[in-house]
């Protein structure tokens, strides 16, 4: 699941990051959530994680540099053991 999001749009264009978690009932009726990768270029799926840990996160980054040298730019937390 990919979740597009940007400040700006909330409310209008795109759902704000407290109703991320509205897409997770239909997935639960057909997969467990922990089969469930929410990818995003943006870190506020973060918040999507509080609320439903069994949900995986992946950032989507497009560039050639290392992962180690993407968390330095601050632009991601950097990954927790188990997430």
């Amino acid at each position: 699941m990919e979740i597009k999001s940007l400040p700006e749009g909330d409310g209008n264009f795109t759902r704000s990051p407290e109703n991320f978690g509205m897409y997770m009932p239909p997935y639960r009726r057909v997969s467990p959530l922990e089969r469930v990768v929410s990818q995003s270029l943006h870190s506020r799926i973060e918040i999507l994680h509080k609320k439903y840990p069994e949900v995986r996160l992946a950032a989507l980054v497009e560039n050639l540099k290392t992962i180690d040298e993407i968390f330095k730019l601050g632009l991601l937390p950097p990954l927790q053991p188990g997430l």
